[in-house]
């Protein structure tokens, strides 16, 4: 997921689990230095977008949507290098 960090062994899992823990501390800037590619692809129901200013976009869509961070996480899942989170909201 990062091509930003020295340490390119963490796995799929150490990588989410940082990025969970930054999002929960409201550190974006420091979730997207460790956590995402330079050139990263995010698909969202709000279509496909790429970088880190998309990343940023998406992130106050998310806001927008629960202006609380009222989050509570179900599980995360891994195969390999892909990643998965469920997720809820309450507003």
């Amino acid at each position: 997921m990062s091509d930003n960090r020295n340490d390119d062994q963490r796995d799929t899992r150490k990588v989410l689990e940082d990025h969970l823990h930054c999002r929960r501390v409201g550190d974006l800037e420091g979730d997207l230095r460790r956590n995402y590619a330079n050139h990263v692809a995010t698909l969202s129901a709000e279509g496909v977008h790429h970088g880190h200013d998309a990343v940023r976009w998406l992130a106050g869509v998310l806001r927008s949507y629960l202006p609380s961070g009222n989050y509570h996480y179900h599980s995360l899942l891994v195969d390999g290098e892909v990643g998965m989170l469920r997720w809820s909201g309450r507003y």
